[in-house]
């Protein structure tokens, strides 16, 4: 697996983190508004950012639709998880054409927990269409599919975060459980304050705090 370049860890996560502000509003989301990604500029790069879990119906029908299928259209993905492609599929094609009307600039793509597993998804299906992100940061993702996604997404700058502590790590990052999921190998691993509980540690500011006490190693800018 390619690593994303740590630098763009952090602003990346501030990316995921506005998502969250209230008053935002998505630059593209589905007919019944279980899947938001919003459009930013980081480092004047386009950034793509899939937001996490805000309301029970994201809950219902995207977190706990765990089943695994293969699509026809994505065969070389393998397995992957349902909901988080459903919302993918649900976004994909608006966000191709607006790429496209802007000249298909290099990009960014990230996302936090449920955003995180979709912007994993949605790299994947990006290099199918050969137009692959220039990196892709997943902060606290749960697992979305199996080894031939990990095959798949091999050359691909991708990068993800586990938040730890005393208490032992952020569980979302360790789910579904089962021999047929995976996780991408080598998270960044983030110390977090033994107060955090397993909610607090999963949530963007955590994630943001740890990225910001860890040392930050000089790595180039993907082209």
């Amino acid at each position: 697996m390619i690593q994303a370049p740590r630098e763009l860890a952090l602003p990346l996560a501030q990316a995921c983190a506005d998502t969250y502000a209230p008053g935002t509003q998505p630059q593209w989301q589905d007919n019944v508004r279980l899947v938001h990604v919003y459009l930013s500029l980081v480092n004047g790069v386009h950034t793509v950012a899939f937001e996490g879990t805000t309301d029970w119906q994201e809950w219902v029908f995207s977190d706990f639709m765990v089943g695994q299928l293969i699509l026809p259209e994505y065969v070389e993905c393998g397995a992957i998880h349902v909901g988080f492609a459903r919302d993918v599929l649900a976004v994909l094609k608006p966000i191709q054409e607006y790429l496209a009307s802007v000249g298909n600039p290099p990009y960014y793509a990230t996302g936090h927990s449920k955003g995180a597993s979709e912007s994993i998804l949605f790299a994947a299906f990006m290099k199918k269409s050969g137009f692959p992100p220039a990196a892709t940061w997943a902060f606290e993702p749960a697992r979305c599919g199996g080894q031939a996604l990990l095959d798949y997404l091999s050359d691909i700058p991708l990068s993800w975060t586990r938040t730890t502590n005393a208490e032992g790590d952020d569980l979302v990052t360790r789910v579904p459980f089962g021999p047929s999921w995976r996780e991408i190998p080598d998270p960044l691993v983030l110390e977090v304050p033994a107060s955090d509980d397993l909610a607090q540690k999963h949530r963007i500011p955590a994630v943001i705090a740890g990225l910001s006490q860890s040392a930050t190693p000089s790595a180039p800018t993907p082209q």
